[in-house]
């Protein structure tokens, strides 16, 4: 598994407010999950566009505007990082491998995540 190490790199790059809309959109329950686009137009979402969704900066049609940390024009450097290594990985595993991997990460990191997302 060449792209697990790279994947687990992404997420902890993530900024923390992302790191902790993405956990909470992991563990919710409520999404679907799918690599290799944001949205299939059936519901499932990638990771990262469930967890903008949680944030209130994603509607499933439209970025809102003014998001630094997941890019101003255009998703940043580290949200793209993210979503390339998931899907690498997911293309070399499976999304629910993908998916368990980076959960597990989170949840290890969770109270720092959580702490710095607060301040």
């Amino acid at each position: 598994m060449i792209f697990g190490s790279e994947l687990v790199r992404a997420a902890n790059a993530l900024p923390a407010v992302i790191r902790l809309a993405l956990w909470s959109a992991i563990e919710s329950g409520e999404f679907s999950f799918i690599a290799g686009d944001y949205d299939d137009g059936g519901g499932r979402l990638c990771p990262l566009a469930a967890a903008a969704t949680v944030a209130g900066v994603w509607d499933s049609q439209t970025r809102s505007p003014a998001h630094e940390a997941w890019g101003i024009e255009a998703p940043s450097a580290e949200v793209e990082d993210f979503a390339a290594y998931f899907d690498l990985a997911s293309d070399e595993t499976s999304v629910q491998w993908s998916i368990a991997l980076v959960s597990r990460e989170l949840e290890t990191h969770c109270d720092t995540c959580c702490s710095e997302a607060a301040a």
